[in-house]
């Protein structure tokens, strides 16, 4: 029991120290999950008419992917038949053939590049 006194002494002070716990799985799950919610609710939103769009501007897309495979496969094939003609030209005529193809192929790289420029 405590005595009445006239001095006052001061109370101890109370500390109060909550403990919080950080869990970086749960946290990272909580963010997916709401992330996919959100794209979830953005997709339910797209209307046909955008659907439609999307369709051809993927179509155009790759009509022109396919374009470009198909001109890198000829331009291909055209390095390799000339590999091929100086080759077997340079074992029947020896270097004179090297030559033509030093002066071909520097050739057909500038048209190639051109080619290109105006295309683009």
């Amino acid at each position: 029991m405590k005595l009445p006194s006239l001095i006052r002494l001061p109370n101890s002070k109370k500390f109060n120290y909550e403990p919080r716990f950080y869990d970086p799985i749960k946290e990272e799950i909580e963010e997916r999950t709401e992330r996919i919610r959100r794209e979830m609710e953005a997709e339910a939103k797209i209307t046909d008419e955008q659907r439609i769009k999307f369709r051809a501007e993927w179509q155009q897309v790759h009509d022109r992917r396919e374009s470009e495979v198909k001109r890198s496969n000829v331009s291909q094939l055209v390095l390799i038949l000339l590999l091929a003609f100086l080759s077997v030209g340079y074992l029947f005529y020896g270097n004179n053939v090297l030559y033509l193809g030093l002066i071909l192929l520097p050739a057909y790289i500038f048209l190639r590049m051109r080619q290109m420029r105006n295309n683009s």
